[in-house]
């Protein structure tokens, strides 16, 4: 009986010692990631003074909602943050909803 639980036991720890040497390493790979797509800039667009919002975002609705719409299609994670600043993004009371939000 004592022998079994040897043999058991000894089976164990090297099938534990296994999984764990199969789990580890694979981490030295690093993604190569995008960086954040700036707002379409014009001249007649330009940004607000000291932040990376369009001033388009704060003149009208429609141009909070494609700021807004050109941030969610970025799908970059590891970016930096956007400087946004005290900006108040424009919106309407009296406009109707746009069904894309």
């Amino acid at each position: 009986m004592k022998q079994c639980i040897q043999q058991r036991l000894g089976l164990g720890m090297a099938f534990a010692a296994l999984v764990l040497a199969a789990c580890g390493g694979g981490g030295g790979e690093v993604a190569v990631t995008a960086p954040i797509a700036a707002p379409v800039l014009t001249p007649t667009n330009p940004l607000v003074e000291g932040t990376q919002v369009p001033t388009s975002a704060v003149s009208s609705s429609q141009g909070a909602v494609n700021f807004a719409n050109s941030l969610t299609t970025q799908s970059d994670d590891s970016a930096e943050p956007l400087t946004v600043g005290d900006v108040v993004l424009a919106g309407s009371d009296n406009e109707e909803h746009d069904p894309t939000i």
